[in-house]
């Protein structure tokens, strides 16, 4: 392959306090933690891999992925040192839809308030230590909130009342519609890329996906002409690509789950920029430096033009971290 390839470590909070030796609890709670949490993990990741800036430029201020969930009754809860998780369900039963509705009033809703709370208090220290907060209102894909909302329960719903689960969906993507309207009054700009994380969106079949996840996706990827349309999904198999190139996905945030390779999509999606993600949370642990070079080399022979190591649990061991960052340099 010619050309250099684009590498990244993606530091996640469950790494980050790790190693700035903060609670998650604490990070999620606190906006002061959570600058100094990036602050002294950006410093290590340097110092210990050489890898980086050690100096943060600027912070997410939300590190969510359920605003639409959370806006339409999802409980989420902080443990006292784990990730935030949702609690019970929203739908019990499928007549509970019909209590569900859109608010006029994204700002009061859900955990928006909190989120903005933040973002002025640490717009306002800005500054002070020079670091930037960045607003964004992240999102599942409709059907992924849908699964957040109803549980495992609507595995069935699909097959037995699919006409329920539509409404559902309807009123899942207008609340979204309605997000990135908040997000974009607030902010004074319009955005000119539309990202969606879609983790549930593979457990259904290809025949499903394409009946109740692509419509509503493609309504809020296209609430007006975004220049890019960026998709995360750890679930997606080869038969449910040929959608990404359907929606106009112009990048794919890509995993190596149900048997997919990067000669897969990029075979596939010829058109997309996409990045390989080349160690699922379990290889992290159980590869050897050696495998994660071989990994990394094969996908890049088999096109990929972009490679990351998304550090999402703790205990990671650093000659690993270290193996992905020696062999991402042969290929820059």
């Amino acid at each position: 392959m010619g050309g250099s390839v684009k590498w990244q470590l993606v530091i996640e909070p469950e790494i980050a306090t790790e190693y700035a030796g903060t609670r998650l609890s604490d990070y999620f709670g606190n906006p002061n933690i959570m600058v100094e949490t990036e602050v002294k993990a950006r410093r290590e990741f340097h110092r210990i891999f050489g890898y980086g800036s050690p100096e943060l430029e600027s912070i997410g201020v939300n590190p969510y992925n359920y605003t639409v969930a959370c806006i339409l009754g999802a409980k989420m809860i902080i443990p006292e040192d784990a990730s935030p998780q949702i609690e019970g369900r929203v739908i019990g039963q499928l007549k509970d839809i019909g209590k569900l509705k859109v608010p006029e009033d994204i700002g009061s809703a859900g955990y928006v308030p909190e989120i903005i709370r933040n973002y002025e208090y640490l717009k306002g220290r800005s500054e002070i230590n020079g670091i930037t907060p960045v607003f964004a209102l992240h999102n599942q894909s409709p059907l992924g909130t849908a699964t957040i909302l109803r549980g495992t329960e609507i595995f069935a719903d699909v097959f037995e009342e699919p006409g329920a689960v539509k409404d559902l969906l309807e009123i899942i993507t207008e609340t979204a519609l309605r997000v990135i309207r908040f997000q974009e009054k607030y902010t004074g700009r319009q955005l000119d890329r539309i990202d969606m994380d879609d983790d549930y969106g593979g457990l259904f079949s290809p025949e499903l996906y394409e009946e109740l996840n692509l419509p509503y996706m493609k309504r809020i990827y296209y609430i007006h002409e975004a220049r890019q349309r960026g998709i995360h999904t750890e679930t997606l198999a080869e038969g449910h690509l040929r959608f990404l190139r359907r929606i106009g996905i112009t990048h794919y945030d890509a995993w190596p789950y149900h048997g997919l390779t990067a000669k897969t999509v990029r075979t596939t999606l010829p058109e997309v920029d996409f990045s390989w993600n080349i160690e699922t949370a379990k290889d992290l642990y159980a590869d050897t430096p050696a495998e994660i070079r071989k990994k990394y080399r094969e996908a890049v022979q088999e096109g990929a033009p972009r490679m990351v190591l998304n550090l999402c649990a703790r205990g990671v061991p650093r000659e690993n971290i270290r193996a992905f960052i020696d062999v991402a340099k042969e290929f820059e």
